[in-house]
C-alpha cells in the first residue's frame, strides 16, 4: 500500500537546507548560512548545501506598458578563483518570456558617469531551455566587471531593445560568496558533514493516466464544497490514485488507496509549516509541481517538483525567490536537488536510491 498521505512531509526531510532550514533543529551554522538569501539592491545571492552559489538581479516592475526588463544569472562553481557564467532573460512587467533572437548588436551601455565608458559586447554562445541566454566565457567577465564598476546599465541594440537592468552593489555579494564558498576555516565537523552532506540518486515511476473518472470527493473538494473547476489524476504501479482538482483559487491534492479511500494532503516545507492554500500541476504527465505560496502573488516564494519512486515522492527541485518581482520560477535559484534522478519504466524494488547507471541518467 502506497504512504501517498505522507507525501510531502516525509519527502522534504530529504532535502535538509532548503527553504526555511535555518528553523530545522540542529541544523550547523554553516549550512544555515548558505541557506540564506542576501540582497544588494535589485540582486540577491543564495548558495546551497553544496556550495554552489547564484545570483539573480531583476528590477522592480516599472508598470509602463511595453517595458522589457533583464533577468541576469550570474552562476559559480566551488573552484576557488573560478570564473562565473551568466544569463540573461528578458521578461516584461508581468512576467512573461520576451522571446528574441540573439545577434552582434547586443551591447552593454553604461549610465550615471561623468564620462561614458565604451559599451560592451554580449557574445551570446547559447540558450538555454528556460529561455535565458548564456554568455561566452570572455563576454561574461567583461559584463561582471561592468556591472561592479558601472552605476547603471542597459542593454541596447540597433534593432530598438533597450532593456532594464539591475542595480545595486554586487561586488558585496560577489566578496560575500567567497566568504561562504571558502571560509578560512571548516565550518563543520566530520560528524555533521556525515549528517547532512548526503547524496541521492532516485529512480522515478513513469504512471499512466487515471484508470477511473475522479471520484465526487475529489470533484467537490473545493473550499465550501465547491464543484473544481477541473480534476485529473495519475495511477502508479500499486494501484494508488493521485487526484489534482483545481478550485477558483488554490489546489487540493488527494490520495486514493486500492480500496478507494481518499485522503487530503496538504504540504508541508522543511521548516513543517503548513499550505493549506497552493497552487498544483502534473508535469511532464509524470511529476507533481507545488507553488508556494500561489504562483498569482506577483509570481515568488517556492515551486518543489516530485517524482514518485517506491512508495513515496522524492523532490526532484526546489527553487525560492522571495521577492515578489513577476519572475517565473525557471529563473529563481535551486535551493535543492537530488544528486542524480532518471525515470525507470517500471516500479522501482530497490527503495528509489540505489546508484543508478550512468545510461539515463539526469544530472541536475
Amino acid at each position: 500500500m502506497s504512504e501517498l498521505p505522507q507525501l510531502l512531509a516525509a519527502t522534504l526531510a530529504l532535502a535538509p537546507v532548503t527553504a526555511h532550514a535555518r528553523t530545522h533543529p540542529g541544523l550547523p551554522d554553516y549550512l544555515d548560512a548558505l541557506d540564506r538569501a542576501y540582497d544588494a539592491g535589485d540582486w540577491t545571492l543564495q548558495c546551497n548545501s553544496t556550495r554552489l552559489c547564484q545570483i539573480i538581479g531583476v528590477t522592480q516592475p516599472s508598470g509602463r506598458p511595453g517595458e522589457v526588463r533583464a533577468v541576469v544569472l550570474i552562476n559559480r562553481g566551488i573552484r576557488k578563483d573560478v570564473s562565473p557564467s551568466v544569463r540573461i532573460g528578458f521578461i516584461d512587467g508581468q512576467g512573461a518570456i520576451i522571446p528574441l533572437t540573439p545577434d552582434e548588436e547586443w551591447q552593454l551601455h553604461a549610465s550615471g558617469l561623468s564620462e561614458r565608458p565604451p559599451s560592451v559586447k554580449l557574445d551570446i554562445a547559447a540558450t538555454a531551455p528556460d529561455g535565458a541566454f548564456r554568455m561566452s566565457s570572455e563576454s561574461a567577465d567583461k559584463v561582471v566587471r561592468a556591472f561592479r564598476s558601472w552605476p547603471a546599465t542597459t542593454i541596447r541594440s540597433r534593432a530598438g531593445l533597450n532593456a532594464r537592468m539591475p542595480r545595486g552593489n554586487l561586488s558585496r555579494l560577489l566578496a560575500k560568496m567567497d566568504r561562504l564558498q571558502h571560509p578560512r576555516a571548516p565550518r563543520m565537523t566530520p560528524a555533521e558533514d556525515a549528517a547532512w552532506l548526503k547524496e541521492y540518486h532516485y529512480v522515478v515511476e513513469r504512471p499512466s493516466p487515471a484508470d477511473h473518472p475522479a471520484p465526487s470527493g475529489v470533484i467537490r473538494s473545493c473550499p465550501g464544497g465547491a464543484a473544481a473547476n477541473k480534476a485529473e489524476g495519475l495511477r502508479f504501479g500499486d494501484g494508488t490514485h493521485l487526484w489534482l482538482a483545481q478550485c477558483a483559487a488554490s489546489s487540493v491534492i488527494l490520495s486514493e488507496t486500492g480500496l478507494g479511500s481518499l485522503k487530503r494532503i496538504d504540504p508541508r516545507d522543511t521548516a513543517g509549516q503548513l499550505y493549506p492554500q497552493f497552487r498544483a500541476r502534473f508535469v511532464e504527465g509524470a511529476k507533481l509541481q507545488v507553488d508556494l505560496p500561489p504562483a498569482d502573488r506577483d509570481m515568488c516564494g517556492q515551486q518543489m517538483t516530485f517524482g514518485h519512486a517506491a512508495r513515496e515522492f522524492y523532490m526532484l527541485d526546489h527553487r525560492r525567490y522571495d521577492r515578489c518581482r513577476n519572475v517565473p520560477p525557471q529563473f529563481w535559484p535551486r535551493l535543492w536537488y537530488p544528486t542524480s534522478w532518471k525515470f525507470g519504466e517500471a516500479p522501482p524494488s530497490n527503495e528509489g536510491n540505489a546508484p543508478p547507471s550512468i545510461e539515463g541518467v539526469r544530472t541536475p
